[in-house]
């Protein structure tokens, strides 16, 4: 059954990663996800977002807003976010949701 999870309401420094515990967990196969985020990203910043279906052994890099089908499907879903960058406080994230769009 389709779900979703995510994070929000804080402040992610603009260097480094952080990576969720399992957000969904399903009896079924994940193949297809949402990732939508807020935030800022100054010029020069970059934010990279992951998603993995399979509890974090295989991460597939994915864009915000554009439903995303698996390569290597799974039924525990993590998210993972990478910011690069000299922003300080400018650079962040208020939000992150992960929307699970299709199972099998």
């Amino acid at each position: 059954m389709p779900g979703f999870g995510g994070f929000g309401d804080g402040l992610m420094p603009s260097a480094g990663q952080a990576t969720t515990n399992i957000i969904h967990l399903n009896r079924s196969t994940i193949t297809k996800a949402l990732l939508t985020v807020s935030g800022a990203v100054i010029p020069g910043d970059s934010i990279t977002y992951e998603l993995s279906a399979n509890a974090g052994t295989n991460w597939e890099t994915v864009t915000s807003g554009t439903e995303h089908t698996f390569v290597t499907t799974g039924s525990a879903l993590k998210a993972r976010v990478t910011m690069v960058g000299i922003g300080g406080v400018n650079t962040h994230l208020k939000e992150l949701r992960v929307k699970v769009t299709e199972t099998v």
